[in-house]
């Protein structure tokens, strides 16, 4: 009688190697998805803040920037939208987000970029589940 017991492992070092290939394929898939939301807060934002009868000039400011970071075996992107400073009435984003309650003229929020960011939520979470189905699509898992 033996004493030991030998166990094949082969097939789970096979289904690892294959997750590892998903995530390599996912890291090349979730920033297209990432950007493609951005693009789409940003455009819907800025068609609200143009709707807007004060003001309105400042949609042209609203903007994104992908940033990201890649090593140490992951991926992270990130996406900043918003007013940017630094474009013609970029500085008055916070006054036309967030408004200016307290002041002499009662400035309203507009919200348009977190109603923006709302909107888009589902579709987000729909690009994420599409590119991890291809991810794994291409890898057979």
């Amino acid at each position: 009688m033996a004493d030991y017991i030998e166990v094949d492992f082969t097939e789970v070092a096979k289904l690892a190697d294959d997750f590892d290939a998903v995530a390599v394929g996912l890291a090349k898939l979730i920033p297209k998805a990432v950007e493609v939301s951005a693009r789409n807060i940003k455009d819907r934002a800025r068609a609200a803040v143009q709707g807007r009868r004060q003001l309105a000039q400042a949609a042209g400011a609203i903007d994104y920037e992908l940033l990201g970071f890649q090593g140490f075996g992951s991926t992270a992107v990130d996406a900043e939208i918003g007013y940017n400073k630094a474009k013609r009435a970029g500085p008055l984003g916070s006054l036309i987000e967030y408004g200016a309650p307290g002041s002499t003229n009662q400035l309203a929020p507009g919200g348009e970029l977190q109603a923006a960011l709302e909107a888009e939520e589902d579709e987000f979470v729909i690009q994420v589940e599409a590119a991890v189905a291809q991810a794994m699509n291409e890898y057979w898992l």
